[in-house]
């Protein structure tokens, strides 16, 4: 609608004072579309004075008629005083008891305009012809027979089907139209008669380009005397425009009575009487009410009497004023209070009477809480966007100092590629580039020269331009290779100049372009051959040295500052468990043992580094134990560069003074014991004599002597077992049921034991032979019972838990130690407590003759040292496990006879 030539206008009622819709064209008459819409421009004020009551007369008449469509004509004064005659084409549309205007305003003044220029464009002529009119006409005429053959067709008519005329002439109309235009156009003339030869109809035409137009006819037939049709006349006109002005209009004004009758702001006309006339869902909902219970009826008819006073109050002042009136009051429409805002506007007649009041409400309630908060909100902004300006302002400083921070760089940039040319001409090695077609785009200096090329004239030619055929080649097959793969290729290459072997480092790498496409090679090449006959004598000297160092038996290693392996010996890649120094050689060489060995190492390792100077310790490897030398090595600028470690494993020998330890140790148990066994045996003796006596001189066994009497002679056999195990006496060892003769002990020992340690055992049923004796196995469980009970009595008051288990260990499970403990299948006795636990300092002597931990007077320390030689008299092993507050465990395996181990159910 925007490029028609009529401006579409729909008003709400007949007196043209509110326009519903506009369409966009609507400048072509000096009016604005958007205050039109607003209601801040109205149409009516703007007819010419002198029109205005003509206009208003002549619509009412109309309507009063019955007619439904008006023709007029009158004179439009725009904003800037312009005066626009227009023809205004109208429709009424009566629906919901209003009478509305909608309709088509065209210029006249701009048509009479074209029909000026159409005339006086036309050569001067002292005879027009009648025909000569009907060509000019901008309507489209033809004629043709009754057949259907055109006989004539104007300049219009040509213009308007895009066709000659030289080619319709003569053509026969029907066979040019397609179906069903042919069939209706034949029905339409068949309904021309003599008396009635005229006939007007508007059909939809489709052009030979495709386009579609709406056209109006006016056909009129030529009968003889006989009433036969001579020939059909046309005369058409195009009124697409106008149809879809119509039918715009139309649509604009259905869309505009559904928003209304859908917006959800309440909308009313009430009339002098203040009887409703008009209102729109949004009103009746408002106040809790259907449509028709309020149409026709005044506010105090249904509303509240309060509510009413205050709408008839309004009207009046509207009414006697003539001007709109708004209002903010608050209303109660379901109880609760609600602030409304409304503006009412006066609705008058032709002569400026008012016969009504249009008025809009709405609830604002929320809108002011809204407009507090936006206040608020509006100076919080204000201070953010204060802060954001001063952020600004930093972020403009910013980056002025980027931008001078870039032209800065750029400069850097230039000077560096300048200096990069320098460099590459100085460098030792030849560089050079080469495109995708093998033409060269740089090579510096050693490049020509080794070459003898001139300077710069090699750019832009290909190898085979300026080298050996040969060399040319190579050179353009490695190339093609790299452009092809886009990987980087290094290669050794001997070239023979000047009657010497070069040998050339080379490495070449695809320049991409921005899509990853290689377009270029660069290449770098490094004469190497002073290099290679020395890293030939140099490999023949590392060679010596490699057999020399492995040839060492014990381990050496050169780390790095940060500890990485630089070089490894037989020996120590053997005791790390591997076979070949490619395996190790670059890791770290404190991964390849435990965190505690890693972190002595480590210790030992700074310390080097930080004295610059050779240290030497003792440390555990693999449960062996190394004297380990660390020696440091210095570059040329005085830095520690690598360390080598020396490692002697000494196990052995510690192992020997160990035992020379111990031995000297158990010689001075042997030489007290057998200082104290004499008075020993004496006081056992008559202990026993006694007991003997009181036996035979009482009238009834009494079980506590016959106690005692057991209890003295396990005491001459555990002083018999002292001096066995410190001279070295052979005890007579027979297959003993462990787990009876445990049972027996432990009965015994629950008695002796303190109220607040409790003793729990766990004894297999079945029984399981060791080859021992019952005074050995009581010694044993003796002294690790007494041990753990003197450990947690009195510890707090809940006491403790000594608990002893004895179980079958089959030979799988049983290599706990494979260097000290026979194959074959074991007894493993546990006893385990809840004592305070040990350090580790004190577990690593528990077994050393005469230590204890206990106080003065309390403990000899020979307790756990007879154990200990107990056990491995028996051929057996002793393990101790313990740590501050989780008590202690010992785990004895003691070997099986051969037919210690029997099934249930077997003897």
């Amino acid at each position: 609608m925007a490029h028609s030539p009529a401006v579409a206008v729909a008003w709400a009622d007949i007196r043209r004072e509110r326009v519903l819709f506009v369409s966009d064209n609507a400048g072509r008459l000096g009016l604005d579309a958007e205050a039109l819409l607003s209601g801040s421009l109205s149409l009516i004020e703007r007819i010419h004075p002198e029109d205005a009551p003509r206009v208003r007369a002549r619509t009412e008449q109309a309507l009063a008629e019955g007619r439904p469509e008006l023709r007029l004509e009158y004179r439009l004064v725009s904003p800037d005083g312009r005066i626009v005659r227009v023809e205004e084409l109208s429709r009424f549309d009566c629906g919901n008891g209003c009478a509305r205007l909608e309709g088509l305003l065209l210029d006249l003044g701009l048509r009479e305009a074209r029909d000026d220029e159409a005339r006086h464009s036309q050569p001067a002529r002292a005879e027009i012809s009648q025909l000569d009119v009907v060509d000019d006409l901008s309507e489209f005429v033809g004629r043709f027979r009754a057949d259907g053959t055109i006989t004539f067709v104007n300049e219009a008519h040509c213009r308007f089907f895009g066709v000659l005329r030289e080619f319709l002439l003569g053509k026969n109309l029907f066979a040019l139209m397609p179906e069903p235009h042919r069939s209706e156009l034949i029905q339409h003339l068949g309904s021309l008669t003599p008396r009635q030869p005229v006939a007007r109809s508007r059909r939809f035409i489709p052009l030979p380009n495709g386009e579609e137009r709406w056209v109006e006819w006016v056909e009129r037939a030529f009968f003889d005397s006989e009433g036969r049709v001579l020939e059909y006349q046309s005369v058409g006109r195009d009124v697409t425009a106008e149809v879809t002005s119509r039918r715009e209009l139309h649509e604009a004004n259905a869309l505009l009575t559904a928003i209304v009758e859908s917006v959800p702001t309440p909308v009313y006309i009430r009339d002098t009487e203040h009887r409703y006339r008009i209102m729109n869902p949004a009103y009746a909902r408002f106040w809790g009410l259907e449509l028709s219970d309020c149409l026709g009826k005044t506010p105090h008819e249904f509303l509240p009497h309060e509510a009413a006073d205050i709408i008839v109050a309004g009207d009046q002042a509207v009414l006697s004023t003539l001007r709109p009136q708004e209002a903010e009051e608050p209303f109660y429409p379901n109880g609760e209070k609600r602030i409304l805002w409304s503006r009412e506007v006066p609705l008058c007649d032709k002569d400026g009477k008012p016969w009504g009041i249009c008025g809009v409400v709405m609830d604002i309630t929320e809108r002011q809480r809204m407009e507090s908060e936006l206040e608020d909100a509006r100076q919080g902004l204000e201070v953010r966007v204060a802060e954001r300006t001063r952020q600004l302002r930093e972020a403009n400083r910013r980056l002025s100092r980027e931008i001078a921070e870039r032209l800065a760089a750029e400069r850097e940039q230039r000077l560096r590629q300048e200096q990069l040319r320098i460099i590459l001409d100085n460098l030792p090695s030849h560089v050079y580039v080469r495109d995708a077609q093998g033409r060269y785009l740089l090579m510096n200096r050693q490049y020509e020269r080794f070459w003898g090329l001139d300077s710069g004239s090699a750019l832009g030619r290909t190898p085979y331009d300026v080298l050996p055929a040969k060399v040319a080649e190579k050179i353009l097959a490695d190339d093609e290779l790299i452009l092809s793969e886009g990987r980087p290729l290094t290669l050794d290459e001997a070239f023979q100049r000047a009657g010497r072997l070069h040998t050339f480092l080379t490495c070449e790498v695809p320049l991409l372009d921005s899509q990853g496409r290689a377009y270029a090679v660069c290449g770098v090449c490094t004469d190497v051959s002073e290099r290679k006959r020395m890293e030939a004598a140099l490999g023949e000297s590392e060679r010596t040295l490699r057999g020399l160092i492995d040839a060492i038996g014990q381990s050496l290693v050169l780390l790095d500052p940060t500890g990485r392996l630089l070089a490894i010996n037989k020996t120590c890649l053997g005791r790390m468990g591997y076979s070949e120094a490619e395996e190790v050689l670059g890791t770290c060489h404190f991964d390849h043992m435990t965190s505690e060995e890693a972190a002595q190492r480590r210790a030992m390792l700074e310390r080097v580094l930080s004295s610059r100077r050779p240290c030497h310790e003792r440390m555990h490897f693999r449960s062996a134990l190394h004297k380990t030398s660390f020696y440091p090595f210095f570059d040329e600028a005085g830095q520690v560069s690598s360390v080598a470690i020396y490692s002697e494993d000494i196990t052995h020998e510690v192992n020997l003074e160990r035992q020379l330890r111990r031995a000297q140790r158990l010689e001075a148990v042997g030489t007290l014991a057998s200082g104290i066994a004499h008075e020993f045996n004496n006081m056992l003796t008559l202990i026993m004599g006694f007991g003997e006596m009181a036996l035979e001189t009482s009238h009834e066994k009494s079980d506590c002597l016959l106690q005692v009497l057991r209890t003295a002679e396990r005491g001459r056999d555990i002083v018999r077992q002292m001096l066995t195990f410190s001279r070295g006496d052979d005890q007579p060892r027979i297959p003993l049921d462990i787990g009876s003769t445990a049972r027996e002990c432990l009965d015994l020992l629950r008695a002796t034991l303190p109220r607040d340690v409790r003793l729990e055992s766990s004894l297999p049923e079945r029984p399981l032979y060791v080859l021992a004796n019952a005074t050995q196995i009581h010694q044993l469980l003796i002294n690790l019972v007494s041990n753990a009970a003197d450990a947690m009595h009195g510890q707090d008051s809940a006491g403790g838990i000594i608990r002893v288990e004895l179980a079958h260990c089959p030979e799988d499970k049983s290599r706990t130690d494979p260097t000290r403990l026979l194959p074959g299948e074991h007894a493993r006795l546990n006893v385990s407590d809840t004592g305070p636990g040990m350090a580790a300092d004190v577990l690593e002597r528990i077994f050393d003759p005469f230590f204890t931990t206990k106080e003065p007077g309390k403990g000899t320390g020979l307790g756990l040292a007879v154990v200990h030689g107990i056990v491995q008299a028996m051929d057996g092993v002793i393990m101790a496990a313990s740590k501050p507050g989780q008590g202690a465990c010992f785990d004895i395996l003691l070997p099986l006879t051969t037919a210690g181990f029997s099934e249930p159910g077997q003897p």
